[in-house]
């Protein structure tokens, strides 16, 4: 990963853990912390954010980022995304705000403080394999199951992760999400096995 959305990243988590807002990386880099790394400038988290938090964390990012309190606003409200966009870097992070979903919830209770890049004086709040994988299979169903990408992911995270992986918890919440079908056919290509 270049060092600019690191920095951009850095100086967002310095702000949430200031004003004690939980968060979780997600997206590529946390399916490359866990799988094959791929070189990406998207930077997702995950956020647990109510309206009391919406004008003091706009606040303390005025002077670094832009941010629209709207978008936050609207995003709280519906659990939906905004993003912030470094001033210095124009580096964009996505900030998803999580729902009472069960899949939301388990990214937030079940992070992996690790660093993102070697050499990184600094660990993150990293989204845990199972949870990526069960993302990852969950955005490529709401693609309409076409991205290669998103697949790939799933499959380098299975296999590095191979024996570390708690498959009943990933079933469970698979079943939760109506994702045990997708769930089967990535444990089978990754494992060579029906």
């Amino acid at each position: 990963m270049t060092s600019e959305p690191l920095a951009a990243l850095d100086e967002l988590a310095e702000v949430l853990d200031r004003l004690r807002i939980p968060f979780v990386v997600g997206g590529s880099l946390a399916s490359g912390a866990w799988g094959e790394p791929r070189s990406t400038h998207d930077v997702d988290i995950l956020v647990q954010l109510g309206p009391e938090s919406i004008s003091p964390l706009v606040d303390a990012l005025a002077g670094r980022f832009y941010v629209d309190e709207g978008a936050v606003a609207d995003a709280v409200s519906g659990a939906a995304a905004f993003n912030v966009i470094h001033l210095k870097q124009f580096q964009k992070i996505d900030v998803f705000v999580a729902g009472f979903g069960p899949l939301d919830q388990a990214q937030l209770a079940r992070p992996a403080l690790r660093p993102l890049s070697p050499g990184s004086p600094r660990s993150y709040p990293v989204t845990a394999p199972e949870i990526v994988v069960l993302r990852k299979l969950d955005w490529y169903r709401r693609g309409g199951e076409v991205s290669d990408r998103q697949w790939r992911d799933v499959l380098a995270v299975l296999r590095v992760q191979r024996g570390r992986l708690d498959l009943g918890a990933m079933e469970e919440l698979a079943a939760a999400e109506r994702l045990q079908d997708l769930l089967r056919r990535a444990l089978a290509d990754a494992y060579g096995v029906p």
